[in-house]
């Protein structure tokens, strides 16, 4: 979700902005992928045509799959920024506030 909160705030920083409130992804598959937002207001931001468009533009350059995007309003989501927090040590989450970035273990395409 970084990665496409990231390259949403490069296309368009009211999109960013949206992705940076209380929101995540709750479903993805082969066709689809909703993302949840916590206040109706956002949701409702986000559906609109230029940020669908924006963001199924975005998950087409990481994934090479043409989907549909569904924004929906959902109280209970939780942000994915807290999630993602969560997960990482405390060690890690200092060195991303300082601007160090996660790498994947995986080797990178030299493209």
């Amino acid at each position: 979700m970084r990665l496409i909160y990231t390259r949403a705030r490069e296309k368009s920083a009211p999109l960013g902005g949206l992705l940076n409130s209380g929101c995540d992804i709750i479903k993805a598959d082969e066709q689809e992928v909703v993302f949840a937002f916590r206040y109706p207001v956002h949701a409702s931001n986000a559906a609109k045509a230029a940020n669908r468009d924006a963001l199924k533009a975005i998950i087409f350059e990481l994934t090479k799959r043409d989907v549909e995007i569904d924004c929906r309003h959902e109280e209970g989501v939780t942000d994915w920024k807290q999630r993602e927090t969560a997960t990482r040590s405390p060690l890690v989450r200092a060195a991303q506030e300082m601007g160090a970035r996660v790498l994947s273990p995986e080797p990178e395409d030299d493209r």
